[in-house]
């Protein structure tokens, strides 16, 4: 890979870390698997990728209402505006 692409690829991680840091994962993702479609054995894209994958996928299977989350899943969910219930 020439340095050109090497540091694109270097700035799109970096961008997605400060989503995923932020709790913006879907956003997050989609940039992951743009590293990921230019490089696809880069670990570093593989392993934040999955964590938020799976942070999102927990989200949604349960379908977590609102009330009772607290904390960084919280305010990751909200961010990404998946998997979050209003309680009745």
């Amino acid at each position: 890979m020439s340095r050109p692409a090497s540091a694109a690829l270097q700035q799109l991680l970096v961008q997605a870390l400060a989503l995923h840091q932020q709790g913006r994962l879907a956003p997050a993702l989609t940039l992951y698997q743009q590293v990921l479609d230019a490089a696809p054995g880069n670990f570093d894209a593989l392993h934040l990728g999955g964590v938020a994958a799976a942070y999102l996928e927990l989200v949604l299977r349960l379908q977590i209402p609102l009330a009772t989350v607290d904390g960084p899943l919280r305010d990751a969910a909200l961010a990404s505006g998946v998997g979050l219930v209003e309680a009745q």
